[in-house]
């Protein structure tokens, strides 16, 4: 885990295939020993974790798949008071969920993150008022209706993200320094303000953006050190924000705040091969040149190239993006005909490859 939370993907690798190996020698010599079983599928789900930051979301499936169905073995045998491996279970088929949901496989997610509340829903049966659970909830909730957002279930989307914004602020309420609940309650809150988008006029969207702003600089005050977290939540905010700006007829302003978090996103992303990091600088580029293309008469002459230039160059920083995630690799396809290179057979493949996958619920 030292490994992996310093981003060194290969050496963490490394150890859980060795912790896999020793975990599975386990199981062979006591294959009715549930505890080696359910230690095997903890290195299966930290394997997959692994992949999953590298964008390689098949392999990434693969290996959760395998820690879920021994999970759900485990779950089987144990006590039926056991909320531990129930709620493990679930630990599991949530990175399956968000592994669809990065992949831009929205149903397979929606439908993943409703097999994660139906095993919460048993482990709140049993231990009612354990936070654990509720956490594990709100964020399920939260993930579930991103990918119903993405479905055009806007209903739905509300009705999970509203659940998880009041479950995430209660718990905060009870220890307003727990780090997690509160950058996940300010997710929740972004996510209902997409969701709600449609509904709000200009001017309501800008208002509840600002208030937004104000505690998202509070949490940034309180915790200085949370830069990769922070730098995919402003993203978020300064998008949404580009976007209400555009609407009120301000799109010099909008490009102010996208240059604005540009510069504040270089210092963090160009030193880390974080996969959400890298999500939210090619996204901020990718916003910033099609203002530029759209409101040249406004704008007046921006180098877009270089622009560009960055989405191509922040995106080789996980190359397996480039081919698997849909919104980098439409980023990257987008800038190499920026840069003149359209025509190259590699960014033809990746083409054909976004195409492909766009039509399919899971992937291929």
């Amino acid at each position: 885990h030292t490994h992996y939370y310093a981003r060194d993907h290969d050496q963490a690798t490394k150890a859980w295939l060795e912790y896999r190996d020793a975990e599975q020698a386990w199981v062979d010599a006591q294959p009715t020993n549930r505890e080696a079983r359910v230690e095997l599928s903890y290195a299966y789900n930290s394997l997959g974790t692994a992949r999953f930051e590298r964008s390689d979301f098949k392999g990434a499936e693969d290996f959760f798949r395998r820690s879920i169905d021994l999970k759900r073995q485990a779950v089987m045998t144990a006590d039926k008071q056991d909320a531990g491996i129930r709620a493990d279970l679930a630990d599991s088929l949530s990175w399956l969920g968000t592994t669809y949901l990065q992949g831009g496989y929205n149903k397979a997610a929606e439908s993943i993150f409703g097999e994660v509340l139906a095993v919460l829903e048993e482990v709140r049966a049993i231990a009612p008022r354990d936070n654990v659970w509720a956490y594990r909830e709100a964020v399920a909730r939260r993930w579930r209706a991103e990918a119903l957002h993405k479905l055009h279930r806007s209903a739905d989307a509300l009705r999970d993200v509203e659940a998880a914004t009041a479950t995430l602020k209660a718990m905060r309420a009870q220890d307003p320094s727990n780090a997690q609940w509160w950058i996940n309650l300010l997710q929740s809150e972004i996510t209902a303000l997409d969701v709600r988008w449609k509904s709000l006029g200009a001017a309501a969207r800008v208002s509840e953006l600002s208030a937004l702003k104000e505690r998202i600089g509070e949490y940034a005050k309180a915790r200085p050190n949370s830069n990769l977290r922070l730098v995919e939540l402003w993203g978020r905010w300064s998008g949404l924000m580009a976007r209400a700006l555009v609407a009120q007829g301000e799109p010099a302003a909008a490009y102010k705040v996208l240059e604005e978090e540009a510069r504040s996103e270089s210092e963090s992303v160009n030193t880390s091969a974080d996969l959400r990091a890298v999500i939210t600088f090619v996204e901020t580029r990718r916003m910033l040149v099609s203002l530029a293309q759209v409101h040249s008469s406004v704008l007046g002459k921006v180098d877009v190239r270089s622009k560009c230039q960055e989405i191509d160059d922040i995106s080789r920083k996980i190359p397996a993006a480039i081919g698997a995630h849909p919104q980098i690799t439409q980023a990257w396809i987008d800038a190499q005909s920026c840069l003149g290179q359209g025509d190259r057979e590699d960014v033809k493949e990746a083409a054909q490859w976004l195409l492909r996958e766009r039509s399919m619920d899971a992937p291929s």
